[in-house]
């Protein structure tokens, strides 16, 4: 109510716009829109890929003063309203690192060596204020049916992003070319604590265990002479692998309890890949508990000084 009875209390010699940005990470896609009641012109654009919200907001500013720039209307203020707090503070902090406040910026004081004054206001979105619900419209049709490409410059902080992301998406094509299930369990990048141990030592046992390379019998009997035999040193019939020893040997029955307790409780299959945390469908909690009793049985068992 207080903005409609501003609104209307602007003399005829000032002009506003409304301005608005949409952004779909679904569709990796930003758009931005004015309006300019007064001339009853509205338009859209779609900016490049790696554009952020931000971005789009300040977008929409930098092309709706160009446009009344570039008409040579004589106004004695303009009146610009926008439902972004970050690009109006952005903006009232001289934000010259970003290409297009920089822009905004420029104009702005090109329109003051005409004697014309620019005056940022925000506004609440979705609150029933007609004109900014209209330009809202038009940039989220923008974002969902594109139908001009604005080739705006991206911040350093936006190419930095577009640059992480295709590291990415190359890192994940080269990780889950591999065939094991060790390998393509990983859905980003970064260390998981649920992956990794405080102590050194057991991290080196547990990444030895998923690797397969390890000093087991049943892999050391490739390559050591001196391994005699593939099977269990504890007397099993059965081939001493990571499956083995963590799961079936009867000799760690007593060590193992505990862990298997704790798939009991959370009714998750006692099986090789959920014990070693390389199952990304458990939630993170239980993994990070099945990570603190394997690394405990290991330490129990004594394995940790075998493999």
């Amino acid at each position: 109510m207080k903005l409609n009875i501003f609104y209307n209390s602007l003399p005829t010699d000032n002009i506003s716009v409304f301005c608005d940005g949409s952004c779909s990470p679904a569709l990796k896609r930003s758009s931005a829109a004015f309006l300019i009641p007064a001339l009853n012109v509205s338009r859209s654009w779609t900016l490049v890929p790696g554009s952020s919200i931000l971005s789009a907001e300040l977008s929409a500013i930098d092309s709706s003063l160009s446009f009344l720039y570039r008409a040579h209307e004589v106004y004695k203020s303009i009146f610009v309203f926008s439902d972004s707090k970050s690009a109006i503070q952005l903006l009232s902090s001289n934000g010259h690192s970003h290409p297009i406040a920089f822009n905004v910026l420029n104009t702005i004081n090109l329109l003051k060596v005409r004697g014309i004054s620019v005056s940022l206001v925000w506004i609440p979105s979705h609150v029933g204020i007609l004109f900014n619900e209209q330009v809202d419209a038009l940039a989220r049709q923008e974002v969902i049916s594109p139908s001009i490409q604005f080739e705006n410059h991206l911040s350093f902080a936006e190419k930095i992003l577009v640059v992480k992301h295709k590291l990415q998406s190359l890192f994940h094509a080269d990780l889950y070319s591999f065939p094991s299930f060790h390998a393509k369990h990983r859905k980003k990048i970064g260390p998981a604590s649920y992956l990794n141990a405080r102590s050194r030592k057991i991290s080196v046992a547990l990444h030895r265990l998923r690797s397969g390379h390890n000093h087991l019998n049943s892999h050391r009997f490739k390559f050591d002479p001196q391994c005699q035999s593939p099977n269990c040193r504890n007397g099993c019939n059965a081939q001493e692998n990571a499956n083995h020893v963590l799961l079936i040997c009867p000799f760690f029955d007593r060590e193992r309890q505990r862990l298997r307790l704790l798939f009991t409780r959370l009714g998750i299959p006692f099986n090789l890949k959920n014990v070693l945390c390389l199952n990304d469908s458990i939630d993170k909690n239980s993994l990070l508990n099945i990570h603190y009793a394997l690394s405990s049985f290991l330490i129990a068992s004594k394995l940790i000084n075998i493999v």
